[in-house]
């Protein structure tokens, strides 16, 4: 999507149809790219975790890191502690 959107933009490429050809093109060709580089292609990746999910585990979760002491100025967010 993202390399279609810079393509339509870059070469001012008007109408829904158009468009939708563009769209096509370059989907195919970074399909062969990936093919032709040895990757994976984007149906055979795992399907990424829910965020809802995401968001649960990470407030559920401990810290791994402790934001503490004059080795952490500017790292944390709020007031520095003192």
């Amino acid at each position: 999507m993202t390399q279609t959107r810079e393509k339509l933009a870059k070469e001012g490429i008007q109408g829904q149809q158009r468009a939708i050809d563009t769209h096509q093109q370059v989907g195919k060709e970074v399909r062969q790219a990936i093919r032709r580089i040895g990757g994976t292609m984007p149906e055979s990746l795992p399907p990424a975790e829910p965020i809802k999910q995401v968001q649960k585990r990470l407030k559920e979760s401990t810290p791994h890191l402790e934001l503490d002491g004059p080795d952490a100025k500017g790292l944390g967010e709020g007031e520095e502690k003192k």
